[in-house]
């Protein structure tokens, strides 16, 4: 599936790019030969091919990419809305050593007894 998918879209990609070419070709001619016209039998071809093969390839690395959003860019998204959440400050990644205020999910000093935002008691 993940070679079959991208050849036939390669493929697809192909015949029309072709097609495309031969019908910009025949611009500005004012008469054709035979062999000259383009055949509309490929891109009927080419678009059901180029269609079949970006699904078959989106399926096929369907699990990849859910992973790879997962480890990669849900962590970056959940980063970002906390520091959306605390106004779009320094601190918006909790440090290892800090205290988070409860109410407000920010991050304080260690030796911090209160939060620096809200003024809500931090609990040691």
């Amino acid at each position: 599936m993940r070679v079959v998918g991208p050849v036939m879209v390669v493929v697809g990609l192909f015949i029309l790019g072709s097609f495309v070419y031969k019908v910009s070709a025949a611009f500005g001619k004012p008469s054709l030969a035979d062999d000259e016209v383009p055949n509309f039998f490929w891109p009927m071809i080419g678009v059901p091919l180029l269609g079949v093969g970006g699904v078959i390839t989106e399926r096929a690395f369907l699990g990849k990419s859910a992973r790879y959003f997962a480890t990669e860019t849900a962590p970056a998204v959940e980063i970002t809305n906390r520091a959306a959440r605390q106004g779009w400050t320094e601190d918006a990644r909790p440090l290892a050593r800090s205290r988070i205020c409860p109410a407000c999910e920010r991050a304080n000093a260690l030796d911090a007894q209160f939060c620096d935002r809200c003024g809500q008691a931090l609990v040691a």
